[in-house]
């Protein structure tokens, strides 16, 4: 077991469920062993400060809203060079909630990227700014720039960077590499550690 570095301040991808309660507006999570939404005013405790940061420009801008009792939902994901959030809309005028987001833009501007995930469409549909979350990954050669890494919203992603870079340190401290192993890396999603370790090893597959 590798212990992380932090308790709290650490996730930096957040999944915050919305509600309308007698006309007010609950952004948090599902109370225990039900669908009623908990308002965390204070936000959330374990997620990275800027995501909190997004969550107060959401809570400012959502209110004016007409059709608020149809977002359900708010994905926020924090990379080291931004932050993407994906809005979760069930009611019928898509054109209507993308109008009303980009107008308001930079009211957002704790997001570098928005995104709108209606009905049952497959991937969300980007609104504007980035696309990408990126984030950085150590090489073994510590005088060559890490390698940059990235994922689109809903994409398979580690949720604590600072545990994510101590996983990497003991795969090498445990492989003990040499230069001339061949890895295979299972469900390697976007090469989160496959790629970091390539300059370790002969091969990636």
């Amino acid at each position: 077991m590798v212990a992380a570095p932090a308790c709290y301040g650490y996730r930096r991808r957040v999944q915050f469920k919305v509600a309308v309660s007698q006309g007010k507006l609950k952004i948090g999570f599902f109370r225990n062993g039900s669908h009623v939404v908990e308002d965390a005013a204070q936000g959330c405790p374990i997620a990275v400060p800027v995501i909190n940061e997004a969550l107060k420009c959401f809570r400012t801008v959502l209110p004016a809203f007409s059709e608020l009792q149809a977002i359900s939902q708010i994905s926020i994901d924090a990379g080291e060079l931004g932050l993407i959030a994906v809005v979760h809309y069930s009611g019928q005028n898509i054109r209507k909630i993308s109008s009303f987001l980009t107008d308001r833009s930079s009211d957002l501007k704790s997001c570098t990227g928005l995104f709108i995930q209606s009905g049952q469409q497959e991937m969300p549909e980007h609104l504007w700014g980035d696309g990408d979350i990126s984030y950085r990954m150590p090489v073994r050669d510590s005088d060559t720039s890490p390698c940059l890494l990235s994922y689109r919203p809903g994409g398979i992603a580690q949720v604590n960077q600072s545990q994510n870079i101590a996983l990497l340190s003991w795969i090498r401290r445990c492989g003990g590499f040499v230069g001339t192993e061949n890895i295979i890396d299972l469900y390697c999603g976007n090469g989160n550690f496959s790629i970091p370790l390539a300059s370790d090893v002969a091969s990636v597959v």
